[in-house]
């Protein structure tokens, strides 16, 4: 079942409503963030960028204010997803809605893009229980977030 964890607005940029997280940083950057999230988790959402939107993502496995974490980020011009240490190209569509699901197990994490394009990465280092939202030179909308634990 899903977890009923709220997210935080950490700047002026971001605002929360619901379980839809708003990036707005047409100049900068925008953050929010969920704490508490299991280490063994799935997490769903839709992710809707603006037009003109230059870069915007999650981190996992976040600590501190945005200190650490794994890097899932979206680059819409390059057609491009990186995750840690991990990319994939020529992946179409990250300029209009799309889903996005994420599997962490242990030490893997498992990125599937609007159920097209996966990315898969062992990242076993960082422990952090939180979930940042982010927006550079973008405006973003990540709605319909669930969290549920994995046993």
């Amino acid at each position: 079942a899903p977890l009923q964890l709220p997210a935080t607005a950490l700047t002026s940029g971001a605002s929360v409503m619901g379980d839809s997280v708003h990036i707005q940083a047409l100049e900068g950057q925008a953050l929010a963030m969920i704490e508490q999230v299991p280490q063994n988790v799935r997490i769903s959402l839709r992710v809707n960028p603006a037009e003109a939107s230059a870069e915007f993502g999650l981190w996992l496995r976040g600590s501190g204010n945005f200190e650490t974490g794994y890097q899932l980020c979206f680059l819409p011009y390059q057609q491009k997803v990186s995750l840690n240490q991990q990319s994939i190209s020529c992946v179409d569509g990250l300029d209009r809605p799309f889903t996005l699901e994420i599997i962490v197990k242990d030490d893997i994490i498992d990125v599937c893009v609007d159920e097209r394009r996966c990315l898969v990465d062992r990242c076993p280092e960082l422990k952090g229980d939180r979930l940042f939202f982010f927006g550079q030179n973008s405006a973003v909308t990540f709605e319909s977030i669930t969290i549920a634990p994995l046993l």
